[in-house]
Parts: C-alpha cells; sequence; structure tokens
C-alpha cells in the first residue's frame, strides 16, 4: 500500500498504523498472528514498557532484566553484538566462567560476531578459554571502563527502542467515539456496534417489579455467597463464596453451568479465602475479584483462565474494570484507592482523601472522573488523570457521616446515582454535586440497586424486608415483601432484565422475577389463540398454593402471584399490609405445618379444579362469548373456596 494515508489535514504513515495494530495483537497475546503480521508487512514493534527503566538497568548492571526486556524486539546487529559482549566481559570479571562460555558458545549472536569482526570474536574467545582470569587487568579494553561502556550502551539503546502509551487503538477509537459524542451523532449511553457502525437493539425487557421468587440457589450449612452479580451481557449469574470458590450458575433454571468446561471439570475459579468483591469487565468476557488473602486475580470467563494476579497490601473492599479494560480501580478498607494497570499489575495512581472504607467505586460516563463512596460519609469525585480530589459531598437529609454504602449509576444517564446510605433514606446525585428527590424507604437499607431502565427502585432493609418504589413517583411503597431472615448482605439486578438476586449468610441465594399474570388469548371467533389456557387470579393463587404443599417449592410463574401462601401458612386474613415471603421453603416453612391429611385434601383439590378447567373451558369456546369463559373460570374458583 502507500506508505503515507491522508486523514484530513492530517498525514498518518502506513507503518504507524502497523504498529498500532501490532501493539494490540501482542497486549492480547496472540503471539503467532504477532509474528506473521510482522514478517508480512516488514514493520517491527520495538516498543518496552518504559525506555527510563531500561536505561537505569542498563547503568546499574541488571542484565537479566535488560535482556528480558529486549528478548524478541528487531534490534540493529552492530548494538545486539556491543551488549552481549559487554555481558561475557562482566561475567569473566565476576569470574563466571562457565556462565560466560555458555552464553559465548550457545548464542547465535556470537556468531554473528565471528563474521562481523573476527579480531574481537578471538579476543573475547581466549579470555573464556583461560582457566582463570585476571580481574587486575582490564578486561573492557584501554582507554574506557566498565561503567564507560555502561552508558554507551543506555545511549545506544534509546535510539533502539521506544515507549508508547498502553492500547493506543483502544484510545484511538475511545477519542473518535468521543467526537461523535460530542457532534451529537451518538447519545450518551449508546453502545455501537464499531464493525457494522450501527447500535444493535438490545434484547431487553420491559421493566417490571421483581416480586415473584423463582429459583433458589442453595450452598452447603456453612457456605454462602459474600458477593453475586448477573453477567451484562447474558443469563450467567456468579456468586463468590465464604469458601473462596466462584461459581457461575444459569439463573432462570437455577442450575450450575456445566456447559462450561472448567465448572463440569470441577476446576473452579477460586481463592485460597473468601471472596471480597468482584466485577465484569464492560463486555462481560473478563470477571476480576478480590479475595481476603490480599489478592486480585482476573479471570477468562469463558476459559475459566487467570489472566492476571495481583499481589495487595490490604484486603480489597471494592473493585471495578475502566471502560477500556485497561486498568483496575480498587477501593481499600483504610481509605485508600488504586489504580493497578491489567498488563503490569503494578500500581499506576494512588487516591487520598477518605478516611474510611471506600464501599463503592464508579468511573464517569466518559471515563474522566472517578466517584467514590466511604464508610466516613463522603462521597468524592476525583481526575483520572491528575488522581486529584475534585469534589467532597456529603448527602444531605442523612446525619452526618452515616456510612455511603452504594452508588447506583442511573441506566439512562451515568452521570446520575442513586446514593444508598445506611439510614431509611435514598436520593439522587449529580457529579456536579447536586442532591434531589429524597425517598423514604421507612427502615434502615442495607443495599439497594434499580432495575435495567431504572424505572423501579429497590431497597433491601436491615430487616430482610424487600421495599419496591416507581422511580417516578416514589413517594408510597409500591410493594413490600420478606424475603431473607438472615443478616442481610446484598442485592443485584441484571442490567437488562427482570432478574433480581437478594442473599444473605443463610445459605440461600434467591432469584426473583416478576409476577406474570397469564390470561387465555383468543381469536377474534371466541377461540383460543394459542389452544392453551394460563390461569390467573385467585384461583391461580390456590392451585400455586397446592403445589408447593404437595411438594413443588417452585410452581410455574402463570399459575397467578403467591399472596395465598402466607395466607395459608399464617392463617391470616388478607389486608393491603401482608407481608409475604414468596415461595420461601427456608426450615420447611410450609409443608411441615400441615396435617398429612390437609395435604391429601388440597392435592384432590388441586386435581379436580383442572379437571373441571378443561371440561368447562372445552365446552365453553365453542359456543360463549369471552364473558362466559370468565363466568365458568369465576365459578369454579367459588367452588374451591
Amino acid at each position: 500500500g502507500q506508505d503515507i494515508f491522508q486523514l484530513m489535514s492530517v498525514e498518518v504513515a502506513s507503518a504507524d498504523i502497523a504498529r498500532v495494530l501490532l501493539q494490540f495483537l501482542k497486549e492480547n497475546g496472540l503471539s503467532k498472528t504477532f509474528r506473521t503480521f510482522e514478517e508480512e508487512c516488514e514493520v517491527y514493534l520495538n516498543t518496552v514498557d518504559a525506555v527510563d527503566a531500561l536505561v537505569e538497568d542498563i547503568e546499574s548492571g541488571q542484565w537479566d532484566a535488560v535482556i528480558r526486556a529486549l528478548t524478541g524486539l528487531r534490534l540493529t546487529e552492530p548494538f545486539v553484538i556491543d551488549l552481549f559482549e559487554h555481558v561475557v566481559l562482566e561475567l569473566l570479571e565476576l569470574r563466571e566462567l562457565d556462565a560466560a562460555r555458555a552464553m559465548l558458545r550457545e548464542s547465535t549472536v556470537f556468531d554473528a560476531m565471528g563474521k562481523r569482526s573476527p579480531d574481537r570474536f578471538l579476543a573475547l574467545e581466549r579470555s573464556v578459554s583461560l582457566a582463570a582470569v585476571d580481574v587486575s587487568e582490564n578486561l573492557f579494553g584501554s582507554g574506557t571502563s566498565k561503567q564507560v561502556r555502561r552508558n554507551a550502551l543506555a545511549k545506544s539503546v534509546q535510539s533502539e527502542v521506544a515507549s508508547v502509551a498502553p492500547s493506543r487503538l483502544l484510545a484511538l477509537l475511545g477519542q473518535s467515539l468521543k467526537y461523535q459524542h460530542s457532534q451529537g451523532l451518538l447519545p450518551p449511553g449508546t453502545q455501537l456496534d464499531l464493525f457494522r457502525n450501527i447500535v444493535p437493539e438490545l434484547n431487553s425487557e420491559d421493566d417490571a417489579p421483581c416480586v415473584l421468587q423463582t429459583t433458589n440457589i442453595r450452598f452447603g450449612t456453612k457456605q454462602y455467597a459474600e458477593c453475586a452479580m448477573f453477567s451484562p451481557k447474558d443469563d450467567m449469574f456468579l456468586t463468590g463464596s465464604s469458601d473462596g470458590f466462584i461459581e457461575v450458575w444459569d439463573y432462570l433454571a437455577g442450575k450450575y453451568r456445566t456447559d462450561l468446561k472448567y465448572q463440569a471439570e470441577d476446576d473452579l475459579m477460586s481463592h485460597e479465602e473468601k471472596i471480597c468483591c468482584m466485577c465484569f469487565s464492560r463486555e462481560g468476557e473478563m470477571l476480576a475479584t478480590g479475595g481476603a488473602e490480599k489478592k486480585l486475580k482476573v479471570w477468562r470467563l469463558r476459559s475459566g483462565k487467570v489472566l492476571r494476579r495481583i499481589e495487595l497490601v490490604r484486603v480489597p473492599s471494592c473493585i471495578t474494570f475502566s471502560r477500556d479494560g485497561a486498568q483496575l480501580l480498587v477501593g481499600f478498607p483504610d481509605g485508600a484507592i488504586r489504580i493497578y494497570g491489567l498488563k503490569s499489575g503494578k500500581v499506576l495512581k494512588e487516591l487520598h482523601g477518605h478516611t474510611s472504607s471506600v464501599n463503592d467505586i464508579h468511573y464517569s460516563a466518559d471515563g474522566a472522573s472517578i466517584i467514590t463512596g466511604s464508610a466516613d460519609g463522603t462521597i468524592r469525585v476525583w481526575s483520572h488523570q491528575t488522581a486529584q480530589c475534585i469534589k467532597v459531598l456529603r448527602p444531605p437529609q442523612v446525619r452526618e457521616g452515616t456510612s455511603v454504602l452504594r452508588l447506583c449509576p442511573l441506566p439512562d444517564d451515568r452521570e446520575k446515582f442513586l446514593v444508598c446510605c445506611r439510614s431509611p433514606i435514598l436520593q439522587y446525585m449529580s457529579v456536579d454535586g447536586t442532591f434531589s428527590s429524597k425517598i423514604d424507604t421507612k427502615a434502615d437499607v442495607a443495599d439497594a440497586c434499580l432495575s435495567a431502565k431504572g424505572t423501579f427502585i429497590y431497597a433491601l432493609g436491615d430487616d430482610g424486608s424487600l421495599r419496591i418504589f416507581k422511580a417516578d413517583d416514589a413517594s408510597e411503597v409500591l410493594i413490600e415483601v420478606n424475603v431473607l431472615s438472615s443478616r442481610v448482605l446484598g442485592i443485584s439486578h441484571h442490567a437488562q432484565k427482570n432478574a433480581l438476586a437478594v442473599y444473605g449468610t443463610g445459605s440461600v441465594v434467591h432469584i426473583m422475577r416478576p409476577k406474570k399474570p397469564m390470561k387465555a388469548s383468543l381469536n377474534s371467533d371466541g377461540t383460543p389463540g394459542d389452544g392453551q389456557l394460563r390461569i390467573s387470579g385467585e384461583l391461580g393463587d390456590y392451585l400455586a398454593a397446592a403445589d408447593i404443599v404437595c411438594g413443588n417449592e417452585h410452581p410455574p410463574e402463570e399459575w397467578g402471584s403467591h399472596d395465598i401462601y402466607a395466607r395459608l401458612d399464617s392463617g391470616e386474613s388478607e389486608t393491603e399490609n401482608t407481608k409475604i415471603s414468596p415461595g420461601s421453603t427456608e426450615g420447611g416453612r410450609f409443608a411441615p405445618r400441615l396435617p398429612e391429611s390437609f395435604r391429601q385434601l388440597i392435592l384432590f383439590l388441586k386435581q379436580f379444579c383442572q379437571w373441571c378447567i378443561n371440561l368447562v373451558v372445552a365446552r365453553t369456546y365453542g359456543v360463549s362469548r369471552m364473558a362466559d369463559k370468565n363466568m365458568a373460570l369465576i365459578s369454579i374458583g367459588a367452588i374451591c373456596l
């Protein structure tokens, strides 16, 4: 191709484009593709992490680090010969004769030296062949010294290699997208299909309140989920347990994912001690986990392989990926915040200001700012570039010093957050420091989250009760459900679907989904639309309760709400404020309290109802209108009552 590409008024060399691609291949471990691409385009990526560090290693004689950094680079032959000759001479000075002989005779560099400078090679060969080396002689030649030669090599290497910022391809793409955002071509929060240059439609559901417990994920007697998250892009659900294991589940079925090879072979992702925090990368391909043994691990989720291990000075309290997935932002219980490079595993920046545990941490929508919430009662906004604190915010409406537990970014505006403190008050906050819309949950909140589209607010109280509010009218509790009887740990909502996970120390993670009142669909002529009858209303409640009583812990969702469970169990009358525990079977909540004769009666009524429904509806559909069908169902419901 051409050597120069003209992009608008800027000229870009084709070799530079090739180097950007080579850097991407190298950083992602695609070594075979990297070598093939180098050979075919005859452009070489002679880069190191830091030239200054390499120069310092050469001047101080850290040759193992120098050779490791230069391995695989395409360097000029004279420089490589000078470098290896000097290393051999220093080995001779240290009387490391065996190492010097092995290097001289096994390295292909000295073959090139023998052809290019035979006299230098023979002199070096004679020195290595001696039984002993006289260190009183100047091995490095007359008029020079060891340090002078080191300095010369350090100067030469600066013209051989370069140091560039990591992830240049992703940075350039990010700058391009940022420009499109500024021009109004891409609205905030848009997820772009970069290859096809389109905005794909997400397979998301309309928001509905998750009130119906559909599945339980159970652990051993002494184990429980310390943290739990839904994958942002699919139906995976992950738990990090108190015994250090990270497990992947199908939350719809409530089953362990054995389609993942490493789980099928019981080769689980794990830490030595309990899991303290975890997070997904933006696309859900990588998972970062922090363990109580003071380690971070980054995993490739599909393969279960560890991509990076990072040693920490303290146990982490929260963690998040940068938007490009190249860095990890980690909060600690002492209030410190550190940014780690995923490639190097080293601390890139430190942020100091909080005086107590950092409980939650986020990047702003453009990645330029960092927002943190702490147990010291403050929310801080930081500059990612300078690591300096820009704003210190204290939530109003709560007592000063009240711990900030969670910052929930709004799905449609990532510059705004729902602030959850250890108090009954929730409130919205903008990054500019504006607080608004106080929500009184009537009880201290242990954790909170938003539905996928931000329509509903879920507040999980210290007492194990789940209170649901409508975001546009949060003056009253929409629904209240008792979920946990154990100590509350957390709550998590799927990023695209109506699925909610609630977990505590009771060895069970409860997956909750919306209640789905289903009705019989009819064609215009009054015949069934799909040939199936779906039951809703109070009759559906009784059939669902019958299934619980008779041993089926998870009745079909189409059998309506489970309000009847609480009434069957406790004998309470139906009131507006009745607190229910939908589908709960902890401690044998339902069956053990009912005599066997009553169980048999309920089972008989269930079978009788189903038989009556089939008979009446079959007769009704062919000759009756919709009203006749409804009357038939109401009549059967009355018989059951």
